[in-house]
């Protein structure tokens, strides 16, 4: 099982132009930030994300019951929680 803990360095090597342009592309507002080339994950999605996210999953699995036990089934594996450092 892969656990993160933050904050999570994403990637280095990034422009400050490159990562204001993925900000506003994605939306990404106060969860990342960008400090001396690297973007760095400070925070991960709130309760109602993971909440949506969960709700989303069960329509899909309640779609495809007919293959429940079968080698072709859908599972959940669940989501990431992590705590703000």
């Amino acid at each position: 099982m892969f656990k993160l803990s933050l904050p999570y360095v994403l990637a280095t090597g990034i422009i400050i132009e490159d990562y204001e342009e993925r900000v506003e592309n994605f939306n990404i507002h106060g969860c990342w930030e960008w400090s001396e080339g690297k973007v760095i994950i400070y925070e991960l999605p709130s309760a109602p994300h993971e909440i949506c996210i969960g709700r989303i999953s069960c329509e899909i699995i309640n779609a495809c019951r007919n293959v429940l036990g079968t080698p072709a089934e859908i599972c959940s594996l669940g989501a990431t929680t992590t705590s703000k450092y």
